[in-house]
């Protein structure tokens, strides 16, 4: 039986286009069942891109300060 492979990182924001094509390249290198991206910093307006850019299924928390 196969395990499930889980990948974490900090992004430290992904507000940036660049930075979020860098960061999913390298993402998409270790072929990951489940992704966890902490600090991510994003607003609504870049959720619904990276929702555009990333292949799969998002599900993203928030936190006003």
């Amino acid at each position: 039986m196969d395990g499930i492979k889980i990948c974490s990182m900090n992004c430290r924001g992904l507000n940036d286009r660049k930075k979020r094509f860098d960061v999913f390249h390298y993402l998409r290198q270790y072929n990951c069942d489940i992704y966890c991206l902490q600090d991510t910093h994003f607003d609504d307006f870049t959720e619904s891109q990276i929702r555009n850019e990333w292949d799969g299924e998002i599900f993203a928390s928030s936190k006003n300060s």
